[in-house]
This record gives C-alpha cells, structure tokens and sequence, in this order.
C-alpha cells in the first residue's frame, strides 16, 4: 500500500465475540444476527429471528451493538462484512462477531473488509474443508492499509456514492420484478384481461380458477414440438471460454460457454427446459445446445412463441433433485387465449417488462464492475484523493 502502514484489525478496532449458546427464540421480540442474516451492504434485520427482553440483555452483557459497528460471520457468509446503519436494537447469535471501528472511519474499514485485498487473507485463514470458518484470532491478524482518518473518510464517501447508486438500480429491478410476477398471476390465468385495439377488452375477467371466456385448456404436444438436437450437443467438457457461437444448457447462467463449432442450431426462438434444473429459457439467437438435459421446444404455428415460455416458465415443478422434471411440463395443462391477437398482445407486453429489467441488471453489472476497479486502486493507494 503506497505510503501506508499496514495494522492488524484487533490493533486499530476491537473485534468483540458473541454469547457461546443458543437463545430460547419467541414469535415478537429483539431481532438476534446469525450468520445467515450477515450479507454484503447495510445489515438487514427483517429476517432474524427474536429473543425476549431478558434473552437481550444477556446476549449483549459483553457489547452493545451500534450503529456504525461491522459485523461479520464466522461460518457460512464467513468474511463478508455488514455496516450498521439501523439504530433499531439487536445482539449477536451464535458465530457471528461484531467491529467496533474505534476511532477509525467506519464505512472505510467496512470497505476494507470487502475489498480483495482483505478477502484473500480470510480465504487463505479459513479452516475446513468442507465447512468453512475463520476463528476470532485470526480475524483479529487481519491486515488493514491504514491511510490518514481524512483520507479514510473521503475513500469511503466515493465508495458510499457508488453503492448508493447500485441500490437504486436494485430498488427498480425489485421494483419491474413484483410488477412483472403480478402480472404473470392475472394475464397468464386470464384474472386479468387486456384491451384489443379498439379499446374493448378481449373479455371478462375469468373467477379465480375458472376457464377465461374464449381461452381453451391445451397439453403440451398441442402447442409447441419437442425438437431433438442429440447430434448437436457439445458436453461440458468441450466448453470454451471464447468462440463465435454461444453455447445454451439447462444451467443457471443464460449463456454456459462459447464454441467455434459450425454446426450449430438455427431454428430460433426456442424454449429449453432444463430436465435436471427446472430452469426455463427462452432462446432467440443462434446457438450450440449443451450437454444432457437440455430440452428445446419451438412453440407450433399460429402460437406465441414467448407466451409458451411464460407458461412453462409459471409451471410450480417439485424439485426432484437431479431427477428428470420434464416429464411433468409434458403432462401439465395451460391456459391459453384462442385470439392469436390476445396471445401476441399479452406476449408483447412481457418481452417489454424482461428488456427493461434486463437493461437495469447490465447497468447494475457494470456498476458493479467499475466499483470493484475502484475499491482496487483506492485501497491500495495506487489512485490518491485529496484530504
């Protein structure tokens, strides 16, 4: 760190352990942080569960937790640090400790902490190869580059503006995503009906559970093919970093890896269900099909194509584990509107709602990405700021 000294975290702060039992929980009462409830940003206590008032004071009998302290966890979200910024009361479970910044800039050490400066220090700390933890001592040997108290403060207003401009993004993607899933419950049962061109409804809104007037119950087999593509699946093997063509399978990510491979599938747009993963995809690109358990269906003429993917998409599948789940999208009934022009209009409405969260999520990503460069040249010293 250029000019900076260097202290372990117990020398600057003092790092102070929670209670070493677990507390008898009650319905209404004082929130207690364990270390699920640890996650990166401000500490939320919506989801902790309660203690009584004697059971508080007991937990806090070493320390009062305050705003502006840290906390981190010792085991599962082990390293990743929390800030303070609520003034409601609370106290620590089990694995869980708590930073008191002393007199240090509170959001700078945060910062810190998060950055991968300290973070590979933690990974290389923690113990156990299946359940990872870090323990108080070494927590407390963590090395902090310490520039002057005004530095520190205008470090962490920089960092502060960018995570401040992050959530905002989060608050609107949150914000499209409950109005895209309640949508989904009305338009896609037919509880709700959309206006056709000539401002008259296409019809009455359908009774909970009830078969919307002029909509019919269909199987699969009756509105899209199930395409086979074995001869071009490439196995996870084959995957590469780069390429001219994407590679799509039933993982998590939209995109798992790249080929150069010519042979490629080209019948676009196209759902793939993922047999193994539940995960539904809708697919209106060129792209190479991955390994086992990718299944295309491209939806039959005169049915929305993207419609068919909200519909399997809605589908409530049990997870079976790694077992096959297609079989039930094959079985299962839809609801669907029989004017192609209500389809395309409900369809529409959609593919709007996805490209405007999408848009939000490549724009929180690149936030993300500039703030990571940041947290690296500011921490280090390698980019200065004037006190």
């Amino acid at each position: 760190m250029k000019d900076w000294p260097a202290y372990k975290l117990g020398e600057i702060t003092r790092v102070i352990d929670c209670k070493h039992y677990t507390p008898a929980y009650i319905d209404n009462g004082i929130p207690v942080v364990r270390p699920r409830d640890v996650k990166a940003g401000s500490l939320d206590l919506s989801g902790c569960l309660r203690v009584s008032e004697q059971e508080y004071e007991n937990l806090i009998e070493n320390y009062v937790p305050k705003q502006r302290d840290i906390v981190l966890a010792r085991n599962a979200s082990f390293g990743i640090p929390s800030l303070v910024k609520t003034a409601e009361r609370f106290a620590l479970g089990q694995d869980t400790v708590i930073i008191d910044p002393r007199n240090q800039e509170p959001e700078y050490i945060y910062y810190c902490i998060a950055s991968p400066v300290v973070q590979r220090q933690i990974a290389s700390a923690s113990m156990g190869s299946t359940f990872k933890r870090i323990n108080l001592g070494l927590i407390r040997k963590l090395y902090i580059p310490l520039p002057p108290l005004p530095e520190q403060k205008k470090i962490a207003q920089i960092l502060s503006t960018w995570d401040k401009a992050i959530e905002l993004l989060e608050k609107k993607i949150s914000a499209k995503e409950k109005l895209k899933k309640g949508l989904m419950q009305q338009l896609l049962t037919g509880t709700l009906r959309l206006r056709s061109a000539t401002g008259e409804p296409f019809g009455p809104p359908a009774k909970k559970g009830e078969l919307p007037e002029g909509w019919r119950e269909v199987k699969l087999g009756e509105v899209g093919d199930i395409i086979s593509v074995k001869k071009l699946q490439l196995k996870s093997t084959e995957y590469q970093d780069s390429g001219r063509y994407p590679i799509i399978d039933q993982g998590q990510e939209f995109i798992a890896g790249y080929t150069d491979r010519k042979n490629i599938f080209d019948g676009y747009p196209v759902i793939i269900f993922g047999d193994h993963t539940r995960i539904t995809k809708w697919v209106n690109q060129k792209f190479v099909p991955g390994a086992d358990g990718t299944q295309i269906i491209k939806a039959k003429p005169l049915f929305d194509s993207f419609l068919l993917y909200l519909k399997i998409k809605s589908l409530r599948i049990l997870n079976l584990g790694y077992s096959r789940h297609f079989k039930f999208v094959k079985e299962a009934t839809f609801k669907i509107p029989e004017n192609p022009k209500e389809q395309k209009d409900i369809s529409s409405l959609f593919q709007k709602l996805e490209n405007s969260i999408g848009s939000l999520m490549q724009k929180k990503k690149l936030l993300d990405l500039q703030k990571k460069g940041l947290m690296q040249q500011l921490l280090t010293g390698k980019v200065r700021v004037k006190r």
